[in-house]
């Protein structure tokens, strides 16, 4: 089997974090190979391809694989799609909608069955004139071989169905939705197998007790690949989070049922962490391995297990407008004057990997002001620390700097 992940918004963090939980998770069954900015395959020698099989047959061989579950575990991929494949190596079609239709038709096995088949179609990077010209060869395909389908369709001026609708739909499950991707002198063609939740982070999101509305923003897709990308290939390890504030990193580990540990110096905040956890055991069933408790990250920790460090520090005052750089910089440097102390006394515990987001300032009249002297202190301490991404919606004042850091 050769799947194509379709990344979402940052793609390099997503593309970190799928090699992480297939590291963990997956191997060796599961090799990834970043193909380019935006998409990442995924093959594997233990699985046929679905193409050509009876939905029921299909979704059975896609839970053996376990690839509704693997989707569900990471927060910056939003379609696994099974390539039509020669082997290991992608097919390339012709960009033109009646062959299209043809290879869909055959190899999908469309003519079979009864009753009236869901199917839905959606284009990554090609124009939705190319999907209705598929679609409307696919109905007069359907209506000379006496087979009813019922066709979804992207929503007006898009290419590509939402994952919603795609649920709603029951397109996995009852139907097909196949996806085309461009590429030089050709498209690939694909038949999606698993697709995000997206019930599921908005329930994370919005639904949690505890949810402030100006101290506790961080995303779950991103608190998500945070704590992916802090665990790598390791199992046996506590995930602690010194800056927990209302806990939406250690919901996120707890979720995949590593113990948790999180401190603040906010008593407010540990209550809402402690809230929000036990909520999290409550809705999902769960029984959360979790210890929260006030304390300021600067001072000595040596009651830790083995663990790993995600957290998002401080990313300074609220804004409402773009700073000047004058203003920036004193921002970093208030950030740097809490923060570098801090990750000097974590670091004395021994974490085996640290993932932090670090705020960057962009500037009214362009550029960027970041927090000085980061990745310094990891140096200093034995430890090699980068940048693997920037987290930021393009209306944002404040970016969110991805660094990883890992022993010497």
């Amino acid at each position: 089997m050769l799947l194509l992940a379709q990344l979402g918004q940052t793609p390099s963090l997503a593309a970190h974090e799928i090699k992480s939980v297939a590291a963990r998770d997956v191997a060796p069954s599961l090799a990834v190979l970043i193909v380019q900015q935006g998409e990442v395959l995924l093959h594997t020698d233990k699985q046929p391809s679905s193409w050509g099989q009876v939905p029921a047959e299909r979704v059975a061989s896609i839970a053996a694989l376990g690839l509704s579950n693997f989707i569900n575990r990471l927060g910056g991929t939003m379609r696994l799609v099974d390539l039509l494949a020669d082997g290991q190596q992608p097919r390339l079609l012709p960009n033109q909608p009646l062959k299209l239709a043809e290879v869909i038709w055959n190899e999908a096995g469309l003519a079979a069955g009864s009753g009236k088949l869901p199917i839905g179609l959606s284009a990554l990077n090609l124009p939705p004139s190319l999907l209705s010209k598929i679609l409307g060869e696919l109905k007069n395909r359907a209506k000379a071989a006496g087979r009813s389908l019922r066709v979804v369709v992207p929503a007006r001026g898009h290419s590509e169905l939402s994952a919603a609708s795609v649920r709603q739909n029951k397109l996995l499950s009852k139907g097909f939705e196949f996806v085309l991707i461009a590429r030089p002198g050709g498209v690939l063609l694909g038949q999606t197998v698993a697709i995000h939740d997206p019930n599921r982070d908005a329930q994370l999101d919005r639904g949690i007790p505890a949810a402030n509305a100006r101290s506790g923003m961080l995303p779950p897709k991103l608190a998500r690949m945070m704590v992916n990308c802090a665990l790598g290939d390791l199992k046996d390890v506590t995930v602690y989070d010194p800056f927990c504030g209302n806990g939406r990193i250690l919901l996120e580990a707890a979720l995949q049922g590593y113990p948790v540990i999180g401190r603040d110096v906010d008593a407010t905040k540990v209550e809402a962490s402690s809230n929000n956890l036990e909520w999290l055991g409550q809705t999902y069933a769960l029984h959360p391995d979790y210890k929260v408790s006030q304390q300021d990250a600067t001072r000595a920790v040596a009651d830790l297990p083995a663990h790993v460090i995600a957290a998002e520090t401080w990313l300074g005052p609220p804004l409402h407008l773009l700073p000047y750089a004058d203003k920036a910089r004193g921002y970093a440097a208030d950030v740097a004057a809490m923060l570098i102390p801090a990750i000097r006394s974590l670091l004395a515990a021994k974490p085996r990997r640290v993932v932090l987001a670090v705020p960057a300032w962009r500037l009214s009249g362009g550029g960027r002001q970041e927090v000085p002297g980061v990745l310094d202190v990891f140096r200093d301490n034995g430890y090699g620390g980068e940048c693997i991404a920037r987290y930021a919606r393009s209306d944002s004042f404040v970016e969110r700097v991805i660094l990883e850091a890992n022993p010497k």
